[in-house]
């Protein structure tokens, strides 16, 4: 296969020997599935293999540096004509600098688009640069992921935010915070800022580090893929907050080792605190009501008893009456 430039018998002694090297190795440059662009050492292009075409749209020889935008259909990503100056291949025949992984729009002449990724570097012999390479492929499928990866990404952490009565973070294999949600901060009271890279099991409580407790819950998250948690845990300002929640396996490297875990909780403090005193309430009541000559029963609107005396008990027949918290308990 001849690749010539339009320059023809015009081109220098470097171009000749670039389109020697590109002739010699034609038929293997043109079968690879991602393009590749040969420039000589004043930048205009010599080589075009078809994937290259394909990409593009077009296939021009000869094209000046300043020229390459507008030939080629080159923009930003951000959508704006691609200033020359800016190109990987621009950069390589200058600077004789090494481009890797840069992206850029196509807008091909049919009206199709594609997101371009490429790497260019200088083409030296002889310890001379006699030109640059770019090597270009079609990356539009994998930014479209990205892009879709990253607006999910962005929603769940909008909807983590606003769930403003949730503790939700998530923590390293080593129990480092590696995120931290707007409710974490408001059920914790550590600032973001605080909370990244903190040693997580400081939210325990003492007692329960002691008996290991934030590693035990990890080890059963990983076992069962949950493990359940309802327990005192402790604010940034070392007063307690009663939780209620879960651990989860989040993710794991290639090794299958654990990558992170995420704990979501609800802070239930209010209503543990309510339920213990509402008991030590009811355990006085039947402990005053115990020891009185009179006997005792109430029920609630659903029939279902809620206080009986141990008077009563032993008033219908009961002679062998259970503790006093159970009392409650007895089918009558």
């Amino acid at each position: 296969m001849n690749l010539t430039s339009s320059g023809g018998g015009n081109a220098d002694l470097t171009d000749s020997l670039l389109l020697g090297l590109a002739n010699e190795h034609g038929s293997i440059l043109q079968q690879l599935s991602e393009g590749v662009i040969i420039a000589g050492p004043d930048g205009k292009l010599l080589f075009v293999n078809e994937a290259a075409e394909r990409l593009h749209g077009v296939r021009t020889f000869d094209v000046a540096p300043d020229d390459y935008s507008e030939t080629y259909h080159l923009f930003t990503m951000g959508g704006q004509p691609y200033p020359f100056s800016d190109l990987p291949l621009v950069q390589a025949v200058r600077d004789g600098r090494t481009v890797e992984d840069a992206r850029w729009r196509i807008c091909r002449p049919d009206g199709s688009e594609v997101v371009a990724i490429g790497s260019a570097r200088p083409l030296i012999q002889d310890g001379q640069q006699i030109g640059a390479i770019l090597n270009v492929r079609d990356d539009s499928k994998r930014f479209e992921a990205e892009r879709r990866l990253r607006e999910s990404e962005e929603r769940l952490c909008l909807i983590i935010d606003a769930a403003t009565d949730y503790a939700i973070f998530t923590a390293d294999a080593d129990r480092h915070v590696t995120s931290w949600s707007k409710g974490a901060e408001k059920v914790f009271g550590y600032s973001v800022e605080q909370a990244i890279g903190m040693d997580a099991d400081e939210l325990w409580t003492p007692e329960d580090r002691k008996r290991e407790q934030p590693e035990k819950e990890v080890k059963t998250a990983l076992a069962t893929g949950c493990a359940n948690d309802e327990r005192w845990h402790l604010r940034s300002d070392g007063s307690r907050v009663f939780l209620n929640g879960s651990v989860h396996p989040l993710a794991r490297d290639d090794d299958g080792r654990l990558g992170e875990v995420i704990k979501i909780a609800r802070d239930e403090t209010a209503r543990h605190t309510a339920a213990h005193a509402l008991r030590e309430s009811q355990e006085q009541t039947r402990l005053v009501l115990d020891s009185t000559a009179g006997a005792f029963y109430s029920v609630d609107r659903d029939g279902n008893t809620t206080l009986v005396s141990r008077p009563f008990l032993e008033m219908i027949g009961f002679k062998d009456c259970p503790s006093s918290e159970h009392l409650a308990q007895c089918a009558l």
